[in-house]
């Protein structure tokens, strides 16, 4: 399961990057809230829900500016898997040159959902 969302999150990191990811077509809950690091918000990244559920499909938005994000998901269990660019581009200023510098993730974060509702995250 750990590498399904972990292979989700790189697909869509390398995808956002070439443009904003297609409108979302899922419908259910909605989910909103912010992603921080440092306890400042990161102005871009994704953020996806990975169902716990096999019959349910993953869902993933991109972390828009002032690290606010907002989907809907259908109700269940999920495994939450946030990458954000924002800090691996902070970290990479401050590294010397040469060297080798990954995503800055966070997984491990379960969450059910049953109604609309607030989740915020920070990846410290």
């Amino acid at each position: 399961m750990f590498v399904r969302g972990l292979c989700l999150g790189v697909i869509l990191v390398l995808g956002a990057g070439c443009g904003k990811l297609p409108p979302n077509k899922i419908t259910g809950s909605k989910i909103w809230g912010k992603v921080t690091f440092q306890k400042q918000p990161v102005n871009s990244g994704v953020i996806s829900f990975i169902p716990v559920d096999p019959a349910l499909s993953p869902t993933a938005v991109e972390i828009t500016e002032g690290g606010s994000f907002e989907l809907p998901v259908p109700p269940g269990r999920y495994k939450v898997h946030i990458v954000s660019r924002h800090a691996l581009a902070a970290a990479t200023d401050k590294m010397p040159p040469g060297a080798t510098v990954h995503p800055l993730t966070k997984d491990g974060i379960s969450t059910e959902i049953t109604e609309s509702k607030e989740l915020n995250f920070d990846l410290k």
